[in-house]
């Protein structure tokens, strides 16, 4: 059904606004993806009739960014139509570059659920279209995530995954909502959360034994996954560590590990459709679409790097459309302001909304519901179509999948742009008209990089997330890293990692007062995905330690636990106050057993008491270096680069096996790797086992006293009776002289 979207004078408020849709930059084969500027990617649907039009290539289109042409620098043809046909073969691309014209890229499609200004006997009917629609209209390739938004916030019932099995548990949640049956829609949501594994799961060891910021990579996006644990709410042991991230990114958590927080589910659960009414009304509108906007804007600034054409399906009666078209209101400016908030969020993560009225044919012997050109408004705004209509849900979602089956992806080079956030509108068309039945959808515009002071607690979160994960290194805290690993312990392996701070740059002219230091360190894999994380915000009262940390520094001991692989160890420090960092970089290796006879690297123990040492260490497999490092009363925080006064000697601390009956014995070399002292050098003075009986430390001290300053290796060796296996393990140093 074609319709106007609202009166001349609405259209003339939102052009005000800067209302338009728009197609985020892209980065490598991502849809929508906002981190260069470099490339902009335009996915475009071209229909006739409703039906895609196939067989295009990049020389029957053209584009205008702010009504300039733009070179179409690549091309490419995403097909999931069922039949998989191929649309051309190789073809020629802007500048003769080649391209692929077929590509199986899935949709990324999140079904969101609008109990907020829905009747839940409507939503209760649209369950069984989505239903079909997973099992009988999707491609392979594609990808499903489930979420439903109340007057409490946005909830993910389910990552995007193609799994059927976990899809339809999901939906199950959500009718358990509907049905108001509170406590099975718990049991089902804990069971889809991270880390959660139901009897019969057949799930491989290595995957039983990712972590759960493994996991949600895998379904959101780095970004997204660090994010959500970050906001749902990581601790230390040590009481003087928190974390410091916006609470509202918790309510988006999808592995929250306590479903029953979640209070829509008593609220739904137990509230009657006309009850539901009255509270809405009551309420107030302009409330209820603040929460809507809010909240759908969280969902889509938080999810902006899912890989896939980014579609949302928004399950909803919609909201009546009078407070738009009432200019006599005060609440019509408010609820502009609310949805271009989210209508700017959705653009930038590359989300195309897709309304369908769960309304459906209005019934003329009940009470007439909600009219759908909110819906149609919130579509069109984003590149998406309305949908209405449609008692069977699975028709409308039919015709969608249908329609979203052929994409031509544009690539354009903007130029530099500034940082000034503005947006840069588009055009695309045919460079021969296909006729009045010809339509393109395509999202027709884009934005410049947003200013720092501009964006919000959770734009500014995700993007710290990107820098971790990226490339670059910043040294203005002369942060370092020291890691080591352990025995594998519940699957994984526990990896101690040492974070160094200088005092000099971390206190500059301050020596009272408080200071806050913000800490992140990230394990990323060769796949650019992040296996674990750990997360802490430290305050320090310089009256107290200020003298300890300007004589040395500060050295905190984290833990990670992770599987075996190749890693890039990411530690980022900040000083909120100054607005300075240190992020740094340290590659790392985790074998699978562990590190064998001689688990971890000698570390040296630092008693000149110039150093404050802190220990934060998480409870699993992650928290198992205290079981290593606890020589005593106090844990051992050892030195990044360790220095020695020639005349104290070297104390060391080394770590092996319980149940091995080894011999240890050790030597010092110099820089060459030749002998410089006798073996009596070093000796082992005292053993103690760990708590828990698994492993011995072993104290060790070294004479230095006739070296010269400069560098040295201390190597120390650990073989069975009679030679049947050898570990070598090795500590560089440096002696400097007294004074």
């Amino acid at each position: 059904m074609n319709r106007p979207i609202l009166p001349a004078a609405v259209h003339l408020a939102i052009a005000l606004l800067g209302a338009v849709a728009v197609a985020a930059p892209a980065w490598g084969q991502r849809f929508g993806e906002e981190i260069s500027i470099v490339e902009i990617e335009i996915p475009v649907q071209v229909l006739r009739g409703g039906d895609p039009v196939a067989g295009l290539t990049a020389g029957d289109f053209e584009v205008f960014d702010d009504g300039e042409p733009r070179e179409i620098v690549s091309f490419r043809v995403v097909d999931l139509t069922p039949a998989g046909s191929v649309i051309g073969g190789a073809e020629a691309g802007a500048g003769g570059q080649a391209v692929t014209a077929v590509e199986r890229e899935g949709r990324t499609l999140l079904v969101l659920f609008d109990f907020l200004f829905s009747r839940p006997h409507y939503l209760e009917r649209s369950l069984a279209g989505i239903r079909e629609m997973v099992t009988g209209q999707l491609h392979s390739a594609d990808r499903v995530g489930i979420a439903y938004l109340t007057g409490s916030g946005a909830q993910l019932a389910l990552g995007f995954t193609g799994d059927r099995g976990e899809i339809d548990t999901a939906l199950d949640a959500v009718g358990a909502i509907l049905d108001r049956r509170p406590r099975e829609a718990r049991e089902l949501l804990a069971a889809l959360a991270p880390g959660a594994s139901a009897a019969g799961d057949r799930e491989t060891e290595a995957e039983a034994s990712r972590s759960d910021v493994a996991r949600l990579t895998d379904r959101f996006g780095a970004a997204a996954a660090v994010t959500m644990l970050g906001g749902a709410g990581v601790t230390g042991d040590d009481s003087a560590f928190s974390v410091a991230f916006d609470p509202g990114a918790a309510a988006l958590a999808a592995g929250s590990s306590d479903p029953s927080m979640d209070p829509s589910l008593d609220q739904v659960g137990y509230t009657e459709p006309e009850q539901l009414g009255a509270s809405l009304a009551a309420a107030g509108r302009t409330s209820a679409i603040r929460t809507l906007g809010l909240e759908i804007g969280r969902l889509a600034t938080l999810l902006r790097d899912v890989p896939g054409q980014r579609q949302l399906l928004y399950l909803s009666e919609g909201f009546s459309s009078n407070v738009l078209n009432n200019f006599a209101s005060g609440d019509r400016a408010l609820v502009l302001r609310y949805l271009e908030t989210m209508f700017e969020a959705l653009r930038r993560g590359g989300w195309t909304l897709h309304a369908i009225d769960v309304g459906g044919v209005p019934d003329p012997f009940s009470r007439g519901g909600f009219d759908a050109d909110a819906l149609h408004y919130m579509a069109n705004e984003t590149g998406g179509q309305l949908y209405e209509n449609f008692n069977r849900v699975q028709e409308a979602t039919a015709l969608l999948v249908a329609r979203t089956s052929l994409t031509y992806v544009l690539t354009i080079r903007p130029g530099e742009l500034p940082s000034d956030g503005r947006l840069h509108r588009l055009e695309v068309r045919l460079t021969e008209p296909g006729g009045i039945r010809t339509r393109l959808l395509h999202r027709s515009g884009y934005y410049a990089p947003k200013p720092a002071s501009r964006k919000n607690p959770l734009e500014r979160q995700m993007d710290t997330v990107d820098l971790l994960l990226g490339e670059r290194q910043i040294d203005g805290l002369g942060a370092r890293l020291l890691a080591g690993s352990l025995p594998p312990a519940g699957g994984l392996v526990p990896v101690p990692v040492v974070i160094e701070v200088p005092g000099r740059p971390l206190l500059g002219d301050r020596d009272t007062g408080r200071l806050e230091l913000e800490i992140q360190l990230f394990a990323v894999d060769e796949r650019e995905g992040v296996q674990d994380l750990w997360l802490r915000t430290l305050q320090l009262d310089l009256g107290a330690v200020g003298d300890t940390v300007a004589r040395g520094g500060l050295r905190i001991l984290a833990g990670l636990a992770l599987p075996p692989g190749d890693y890039r160890l990411r530690a980022l420090v900040s000083d909120p106050a100054t607005g300075r960092v240190s992020l740094t970089t340290s590659p790392y290796t985790v074998t699978a057993d562990g590190g064998g006879l001689l688990p971890l690297a000698p570390v040296v123990i630092d008693r000149s008491g110039d150093w404050l040492e802190l220990v934060a260490l998480p409870s699993g497999p992650g928290g198992a270096p205290a079981e290593a490092l606890a020589f005593g009363p106090t844990f051992v925080v050892p030195p990044v680069s360790p220095q020695v006064v020639e005349w104290q000697g070297l104390e060391f601390l080394v770590v092996t096996p319980a149940g091995e009956e080894l011999e240890l014995s050790g030597r010092l070399l110099d820089s060459e790797g030749r002998p410089v002292a006798p073996p009596e050098a070093v000796v082992f003075v005292d053993r103690l086992a760990s708590r828990n009986g698994t492993l011995l430390r072993h104290l060790g001290r070294a004479a230095t006293a006739e070296l010269p300053p400069g560098s040295y290796r201390l190597e120390v060796s650990a073989s069975a009776p009679a030679g049947a296996s050898r570990a070598t393990r090795s500590l560089d140093f440096e002696v400097r002289a007294d004074g």
